[in-house]
């Protein structure tokens, strides 16, 4: 019997150190790092777009595409990170997270793109932390202006001046600070 006992408090006990570890070190990089500092120290940037300049047809597309439940979950997909799951394991590798935008957001600012399920369950503490502390609005609003958009552009500001470098209508060194002008009058019809 007591060797019964053993074989069940074993795992169970290994589950509750593994879980308090987690939280942990999600508690320590926030103390460490803080996403509001994060933030307030980025928001100050020349390059750093506000939320109510960014347009509403350009954020509309990016949730669309990223995350069309953004403003009605907590911060993470319960059903996201079981697909995720499912089509990982069926693959028996890597290829989906199932991430949310405050999910991405928090992956970008604190881990890069190392794939691990401890890294996930990390991030989903900390995703949640960061939709008490920020509010969706600011996540948005960091995220857009952090986030890679591909070819080496980080931000919505690269990425409108890289529209208008393409257009003709800039040249390289008047990049920095630049607006998406271009998708302001109209240029972009997702």
């Amino acid at each position: 019997m007591r060797v019964f006992l053993w074989i069940l408090l074993i795992p169970a006990a290994l589950g509750i150190l593994f879980t308090v570890g987690i939280l942990l070190y999600a508690v320590f990089l926030q103390i460490r790092f803080p996403l509001d500092r994060f933030y307030r120290t980025r928001s100050q940037q020349e390059d750093f777009i506000p939320y109510d300049r960014i347009p509403q047809r350009l954020i509309k597309y990016l949730l669309l595409i990223e995350d069309d439940a953004f403003f009605s979950h907590p911060g993470f997909s319960g059903a996201g990170i079981r697909y995720a799951f499912r089509i990982n394991r069926e693959k028996k590798q890597v290829v989906t997270g199932g991430s949310t935008i405050t999910q991405q957001l928090v992956k970008n600012i604190y881990f890069g793109f190392r794939h691990s399920y401890l890294r996930k369950a990390v991030e989903l503490v900390i995703a949640l932390s960061a939709e008490r502390s920020l509010g969706k609005r600011k996540i948005l609003e960091l995220y857009m202006n952090i986030i890679y958009f591909g070819n080496g552009v980080y931000g919505i500001s690269d990425a409108g001046c890289v529209s208008l470098l393409r257009c003709g209508l800039l040249q390289y060194r008047h990049c920095r600070g630049v607006t998406f002008e271009l998708f302001s009058v109209g240029s972009f019809v997702p």
